[in-house]
């Protein structure tokens, strides 16, 4: 069974020098030569390549989590279904047809432990797939579980800085982020360097979490802390919420300098702005934004995923008065205001 790779064996494959023998089809396309850590460092490594970052940049990039914790994470957030809705549903926007008759060129950024990679696998049948993960130890618990849905073959790993796209010109028909670009101190290196790499006509797309819609969460939140005062609430999820909204205040804006966010994972809570400002920049031909959820019960199932999924409270702790209370915001707010206040949402820019 896979153990995280952490202290001097982490150190060790972080600093080998042994060049990959097999040619896979996505080298040329990259500016820098890979090394298979399987030659070096045995069977559990074997074709996760790397370009041999240095080891401190990918502790400031990467937090410990996704490195010493990467098989707890793996095993808490497993998605498929989500991410395989979320991308048929991006599909469908842009009309994108994914037929036997055309190869695609696909990367994906950020992969974890596969949420986005598994769907696209069954989505796009004839699939060149590079899936990249800064993190070593997160790239062996992909290998796993490609292993365990009998697609190995399938798709290439590579240990990839997501600011630093380092391919030639026009290399991919498409680029999937799943929940990555507010992991990243400048995501618009990401944005730029999807621009470069993609094909005339191609397609980037991302899942990310919005500032407008996370406000109104706090505001949500602060009514039930007030109202706990005279209700019941688990001094536990009373302190979750406090947390949760000290988290929405601290990542506002986009001055992310500040030594506080080399420790914190989730640095972005994006606006719509932000992302037409950097598709005008790059010449973008479309930035398309939309919801990642349905409107009549936005923030009730926004809500029950925070505290249920992300918090880990079982739901007989949740009190009923706090449902009532969210479920009152869902019912006075219009489809519009709604819409407005976007919680999570798919970015979609074609070259």
């Amino acid at each position: 069974m896979f153990k995280d790779i952490k202290g001097s064996k982490l150190n060790n494959i972080l600093s080998r020098n042994v060049l990959s023998k097999n040619t896979r089809w996505w080298q040329p396309l990259f500016n820098k030569p890979v090394f298979d850590l399987g030659e070096s460092d045995g069977e559990e490594l074997s074709n996760i390549f790397t370009p041999q970052y240095d080891r401190k940049l990918v502790e400031q990039f990467v937090h410990k989590q996704f490195l010493e914790g990467a098989k707890a994470h793996s095993d808490k957030y497993v998605l498929y279904d989500l991410y395989e809705y979320n991308l048929r549903q991006a599909f469908k926007k842009i009309n994108l047809k994914a037929n036997e008759n055309k190869e695609w060129k696909v990367l994906d950024i950020g992969s974890v432990s596969g949420n986005t990679i598994i769907p696209l696998l069954k989505l796009i049948p004839n699939i060149k797939l590079l899936a990249s993960e800064f993190s070593i130890p997160m790239l062996v618990t992909l290998k796993d579980s490609l292993v365990h849905h009998k697609v190995s073959e399938s798709c290439d790993l590579l240990q990839l800085n997501a600011e630093d796209l380092d391919f030639k010109s026009n290399s991919f028909d498409l680029i999937i982020g799943g929940a990555i670009l507010h992991h990243l101190f400048s995501p618009h290196k990401t944005i730029e360097g999807c621009f470069k790499i993609l094909k005339k006509n191609g397609y980037a797309i991302f899942f990310e979490p919005f500032i407008s819609g996370n406000e109104m969460l706090s505001l949500i939140f602060q009514s039930i802390i007030d109202l706990s005062y005279t209700y019941s609430l688990d001094p536990k999820l009373l302190r979750y919420l406090n947390s949760w909204m000290g988290f929405v205040h601290r990542v506002k804006g986009e001055d992310k300098t500040d030594n506080k966010f080399l420790s914190i994972d989730d640095k972005w809570l994006f606006t719509r702005s932000y992302f037409y400002k950097f598709a005008r920049q790059y010449h973008f031909r479309k930035c398309i934004i939309y919801p990642l959820y349905q409107r009549e019960r936005q923030f009730e199932s926004q809500v029950k995923t925070i505290l249920e999924i992300y918090g880990n409270f079982k739901a007989e702790i949740i009190p009923q008065w706090l449902w009532e209370t969210v479920r009152e915001y869902d019912r006075k707010l219009t489809e519009e205001q709604k819409e407005s206040l976007l919680i999570e949402g798919c970015v979609i820019f074609q070259k």
